[in-house]
């Protein structure tokens, strides 16, 4: 991690991938969801920053027909089958 609120030099060696999704929430300035499987990484992050921004939380962004970057958005089904296969052409998820 680098950039703005991260601690330089830092290398968080107890991460997970399923702590990107909370921790680039927390950074956007979004609520994290309390269902989500992994953690903010704030260890990794400035403790003054951390101090003056708590994390906000909802209990799901599931059901909710949104995408939290986009407040208002309505997602459906096609939409995301478009994205994953999206996600399976760069490679990302197999095929």
């Amino acid at each position: 991690m680098r950039g703005g609120p991260v601690k330089r030099g830092l290398a968080v060696e107890d991460a997970s991938i399923y702590d990107l999704y909370p921790t680039v929430l927390y950074l956007l300035g979004l609520p994290v969801p309390q269902d989500a499987a992994g953690k903010v990484l704030t260890d990794a992050l400035d403790p003054g920053f951390v101090r003056l921004h708590p994390i906000r939380s909802v209990p799901t962004y599931r059901d909710l027909g949104l995408s939290p970057n986009l407040p208002g958005a309505k997602r459906d089904g096609s939409m995301n089958q478009q994205e994953i296969e999206k996600l399976k052409a760069l490679g990302y998820i197999g095929m």
